[in-house]
């Protein structure tokens, strides 16, 4: 009896302590609906940690994968070994970055770089659209929108240069050189196109920023004061985003060539 009681307890154990995450297929696609071929999915995977104080968030590894000529991609099941419930729950799957090259367009499916006060976001208007039960994700032109743009820009490079290349990103990619040196690459593009198109424009102060609604209002209107503060001193597109970027990105591709 002792033995059967002992071997229900570890078969138990090992049930509240294994994650399964099923394969699945998801499509992209722009606002009129057509698949968008050759774009770019960084997932990973998150957990909840219950602790008694404050709960908290812990990863495992991900990989990139490509939509192909249907904008789809598969993302393949995977399957982890966790502290057992209730001190680590299950994992879920996360899009850490989605990246539409033809729409100059990223976001992600986490809200706020992974703060804990901020919902994992499924929408943000004029931005991206993303539907877990057709698995369906709408992604917007940003041409037209210089403040998405740039944030396309900020955040392929804090995707390069804190997950890829990180010394230790909260959640890794298996990537392989040359994919890291891809991305370098169309972050540089990113930022070449927006600056022959955008240089000489006027910044808008009413601009948001991604996300930025989630926010608490005292904070969000912190942000739009500063904005307007940081206007007034960099009115064009072309110096404010050379100030910002132009010695990262150099850096970034110094790496590069040391990959």
């Amino acid at each position: 009896m002792r033995l059967v009681l002992l071997s229900l307890l570890v078969i138990l154990l090992a049930i509240v302590s294994i994650s399964i995450n099923p394969s699945t297929t998801w499509q992209l696609v722009d606002p009129q609906g057509h698949p968008l071929e050759g774009a770019y999915i960084a997932y990973h995977y998150i957990g909840d940690t219950f602790k008694i104080i404050e709960s908290g968030s812990y990863f495992r590894s991900g990989s990139v994968v490509r939509t192909d000529s249907t904008g789809k991609f598969y993302i393949p099941w995977a399957f982890h070994l966790h502290l057992p419930f209730p001190f680590q729950g299950n994992l879920s799957t996360y899009f850490g970055l989605v990246y539409a090259p033809p729409l100059h367009n990223t976001f992600s499916s986490l809200g706020g770089a992974y703060e804990e006060n901020m919902p994992r976001m499924a929408a943000v208007p004029g931005y991206f659209e993303m539907n877990r039960e057709t698995r369906i994700v709408k992604l917007f032109d940003m041409r037209e929108n210089p403040s998405g743009w740039a944030q396309t820009i900020e955040s392929l490079y804090h995707f390069i240069r804190f997950d890829l290349l990180g010394e230790k990103p909260l959640a890794e990619y298996r990537a392989s050189t040359g994919l890291k040196r891809e991305f370098i690459q169309h972050v540089r593009r990113e930022y070449d196109l927006f600056m022959v198109r955008y240089s000489n424009v006027n910044r808008d102060a009413s601009a948001s920023h991604l996300g930025l609604q989630y926010e608490r209002e005292a904070v969000q209107f912190r942000w739009f004061g500063g904005q307007k503060d940081q206007i007034i001193q960099e009115a064009l597109w072309g110096p404010f985003m050379e100030r910002i970027w132009e010695k990262s990105l150099f850096e970034l591709e110094e790496i590069a060539k040391r990959l």
